[in-house]
């Protein structure tokens, strides 16, 4: 029994490092001697940022004048939704707290201080069917 809790452990913990790997690849590189502790006070920040707008403003529109959230959306290559169209500060916002959540998730398992070197390269996951 607790060989298969360990297993389960391990797979979760395996999945969240290769999620968190995946979502901040640009700040990771930047940030190579960071902690998740860091990881999670940039995205804090973002948030913040995020907050100081109204939720339906286009982000094309205020760009420039980010701060933290700027660096965020780096990640992402555009201002743009799923449908191409120019996001919002709320539909970005979204994808921060999605992200905390992941985050926050991992640390439970590993640990505020864990460097986020160690999450290894991003494997891009296989197809689901």
């Amino acid at each position: 029994m607790k060989t298969t809790t360990r297993s389960k452990k391990a797979t979760e913990v395996a999945l969240l490092k290769n999620d968190v790997a995946g979502a901040h690849q640009t700040w990771l590189k930047k940030n190579r001697r960071a902690t998740l502790g860091d990881l999670l006070a940039f995205l804090q920040d973002v948030n913040d940022d995020f907050l100081s707008y109204d939720q339906d403003d286009l982000l094309s529109d205020y760009i420039h004048g980010l701060g933290y959230a700027a660096e965020y959306l780096e990640e992402w290559g555009d201002v743009y939704d799923e449908e191409g169209e120019s996001a919002t500060f709320g539909y970005r916002q979204c994808n921060v707290e999605e992200d905390i959540s992941r985050v926050e998730d991992l640390i439970e398992l590993v640990g505020e201080s864990f460097k986020v070197k160690r999450l290894g390269k991003w494997k891009k996951p296989l197809p689901t069917k």
